[in-house]
């Protein structure tokens, strides 16, 4: 069996059923979640910036999976990984409702910028993961992956 059901929704079976529990109950309610994606086997974060915060629906169809909705006004959105989230966070209450057992918490730091053009660096465990023009920039930024 590649898949395993909850509540007419379809997980790969490597995703731990909280999870899936968590994803089929919160379809529909208009919650909004934040969605840490990483390697399970060590618990580091991919640290993605994109596509992480949104409600949960379900595609269509057969087989439906769970999808992130950006906002109110999109009809659809990306598939969840369900099976790659380390840690899952409820946005109106800011509480974890999901952490991985391996779960790493990164160290996320803004520093001056090393390169002509750019005035902040951000790095994750003292290594560069990105160059801003702005201050406000590397803030966004740290937001979105811590």
């Amino acid at each position: 069996m590649k898949n395993k059901e909850i509540n007419g929704m379809f997980f790969d079976k490597k995703t731990p059923d909280e999870v899936c529990y968590l994803l089929s109950n919160y379809c529909h309610t208009g919650k909004r979640l934040k969605i840490y994606y990483g390697d399970t086997q060590t618990g580091i974060d991919w640290h993605e910036e994109h596509d992480i915060i949104g409600t949960v629906g379900r595609s269509t169809g057969n087989i439906k999976i769970p999808l992130l909705i950006p906002n109110i006004r999109s009809v659809g959105g990306p598939g969840i990984l369900s099976d790659c989230i380390i840690k899952i966070i409820d946005m109106e209450t800011k509480k974890t409702i999901y952490q991985h057992p391996k779960y790493q918490k990164s160290v996320v730091t803004i520093v001056p910028s090393d390169m002509e053009g750019y005035t902040h660096n951000t790095l994750i465990n003292g290594i560069l993961h990105g160059r801003h023009k702005s201050l406000r920039s590397a803030q966004i930024c740290k937001s979105k992956i811590q």
